[in-house]
């Protein structure tokens, strides 16, 4: 989400579509331009495909059961810099591990205001990775619609 303000009304989504491609990296898309919707505060999940640099079956199985934990605790620093402990599991909504050329697992996890997650920080509690991407790919509000 790029949230920004267009004084000139002349300027069309297609053209802010195509002035804003024409200056983003290499990676980096517009996927669609349009007036809000919603505000921002009622962000309420966010999905991402996190692709691991492994073919390896059992590393998908452990993954797998990793999410399923009732409780994955780890530790994330607190706005004041200090380390708490926090149970991760509540904020996985919903999650597919699935072994094609790689292990590729799709997550919602919880986003916005204080019940946000971090996938580096699940990711972490895991312990030992192989090498991987992340791509957050939508952004939905709190009845998982997509947020526009």
């Amino acid at each position: 989400i790029l949230d920004i303000k267009i004084t000139d009304d002349e300027y069309s989504d297609d053209m802010l579509k195509n002035a804003l491609i024409s200056v983003f990296p290499e990676g980096l898309d517009v996927i669609s331009v349009s007036a809000p919707k919603q505000k921002t505060g009622q962000i309420s999940f966010a999905e991402f495909d996190i692709v691991f640099e492994s073919k390896d079956k059992i590393f998908a199985d452990s993954l797998k059961q990793f999410l399923s934990s009732e409780s994955i605790i780890t530790k994330k620093k607190t706005k004041k810099g200090a380390f708490k402990d926090i149970d991760l599991a509540p904020f996985i909504k919903n999650f597919d591990v699935v072994l094609n050329d790689n292990v590729e697992l799709k997550i919602i996890l919880s986003a916005g205001g204080e019940a946000s997650v971090n996938p580096t920080l699940l990711l972490s509690a895991f312990g030992e990775l192989p090498e991987y991407s992340i791509c957050r790919t939508m952004i939905y509000d709190s009845e998982l619609n997509i947020f526009k």
